[in-house]
């Protein structure tokens, strides 16, 4: 992905990619760049706002993972972008967003199976 930037540094989606790389490699302040990067060239990914609201999860900075998983999940709306949200909903002591943000996650979950519909 590096070389493709080189020769085209707005290319779509290498930036994601690339943050995907470099977050299984443990180089999460890279990742974290390389997603923010992706959002100036579309900004209405959704993918790479789920990645850095992870990021922000498991660096313990719930806030602005709720921020980022709200914001993907109006580009992104699906079962573990709910999940997501309602886990840092709940580090919060938001237990009220939590169960709703849960009872969301569920009921996507079950659509997505296929059993409900």
């Amino acid at each position: 992905y590096r070389q493709i930037l080189k020769l085209d540094p707005d290319y779509k989606n290498a930036n994601y990619y690339l943050g995907l790389c470099l977050e299984h490699l443990g180089q999460y302040a890279s990742a974290r760049d390389a997603y923010w990067y992706e959002l100036t060239i579309d900004p209405t990914d959704g993918r790479a706002r789920f990645r850095l609201g992870r990021l922000a999860y498991e660096q313990g900075d719930y806030r602005q993972a709720i921020t980022l998983f709200e914001t993907s999940i109006g580009k992104n709306a699906d079962s573990n972008n709910y999940f997501q949200l309602a886990k840092a909903y709940e580090q919060t002591g938001d237990l009220i967003g939590a169960k709703q943000a849960y009872q969301e996650a569920l009921r996507l979950m079950l659509r997505e199976s296929g059993d409900l519909r």
